[in-house]
């Protein structure tokens, strides 16, 4: 038992545990747990029993529908932190709210730092669990959005979810960060936290890995030799760039493009080390244009656009 601050998080929760006990949680101060460390110094991480296996968490014997960093406890709530070898075959009750107390419903805004406390499986690997993806809704998208099978999608994947208030805010941009942090967590690679050379990153935040990951894998170099721009929005070229490269790395075959494939009409203003990615994509029937067929490039991808292309891109048959 452990008396902590009212209001306080599962994630607040297991910090307070972790100082007395001589546990370790990887990925806690992200709020994605990808292994545990007991006091005798034995690791338990995702994928060592399988590539279904890792860390799940309930509360009061149900799993919440949102991550350890948004479930806000409730006096004498009983929390579970456990392991599983296949994900597939939990059968835990999903409970109907996100916190004890409010009664809110919806998952995490996306970034690192609030997401599922699950673990992700590789797209290779993935068995979307689609049972409940009819019951998912958010007060922003409606059924008849053009988007919104691939949102459900990736909000049951826990991959990219909602916010505290039920919206999923389909309009609002997407960091570069934050699209970086999507791409490292889908791949199930091991994170670790190391100092990097560009001037705008620090080791404290909650994206650092996620940076060091893609930058070790040739994933992306950054915006130049000395920043990553980690808060900037992500491009619509950039995005197909880093889909591409992260394809070549976990040897996903991308599209072959011919000198006859059509263009679009603004492909003049496509950087030209984002013309292959963007026309692999295009090969693939995974990026189109706009009704003028052109791509906008230099565009600011929206959170629905970066659910459409990682759908399509990992999680279609």
């Amino acid at each position: 038992k452990l008396t902590i601050a009212e209001k306080s998080t599962v994630q607040d929760l297991l910090s307070a545990f972790a100082k007395n006990s001589g546990y370790k949680f990887e990925g806690l101060s992200t709020g994605y747990i990808s292994s545990v460390t007991n006091s005798d110094g034995v690791t338990l991480g995702e994928f060592t029993n399988g590539q279904n296996s890792g860390w799940l968490y309930k509360v009061n014997g149900s799993k919440p529908s949102v991550g350890i960093t948004s479930y806000t406890l409730k006096n004498s709530d009983l929390v579970e932190l456990y392991y599983t070898d296949d994900y597939t075959l939990d059968k835990t009750p999903v409970s109907s709210g996100s916190s004890g107390g409010s009664g809110s419903s919806g998952g995490s805004g996306g970034s690192a730092n609030d997401t599922q406390a699950s673990q992700t499986p590789s797209p290779s690997e993935i068995t979307a669990n689609t049972e409940n993806i009819a019951e998912i809704t958010f007060i922003d998208v409606p059924a008849t959005f053009w988007a919104i099978s691939h949102i459900k999608k990736l909000s049951e994947l826990g991959i990219i979810n909602g916010y505290e208030d039920n919206s999923f805010k389909p309009d609002n941009q997407i960091s570069r960060a934050e699209f970086t942090a999507i791409l490292a967590r889908i791949s199930g690679d091991e994170l670790v936290n190391e100092e990097l050379s560009f001037v705008d990153t620090s080791e404290s935040e909650w994206y650092n890995e996620y940076i060091v990951w893609a930058v070790k894998n040739g994933i992306t170099n950054g915006t130049d030799d000395t920043h990553f721009s980690p808060e900037e929005f992500i491009t619509r070229e950039d995005m197909c760039v880093m889909i591409t490269r992260y394809m070549s790395l976990k040897g996903i075959n991308t599209g072959a493009v011919s000198d006859d494939d059509t263009v679009f009409t603004d492909d003049s203003e496509i950087s030209e080390y984002a013309k292959l990615s963007v026309y692999q994509l295009k090969a693939m029937e995974i990026v189109n244009g706009l009704e003028d067929n052109s791509f906008a490039p230099k565009n600011n991808a929206t959170r629905a656009e970066t659910a459409k292309l990682i759908s399509l891109s990992f999680f279609e048959d």
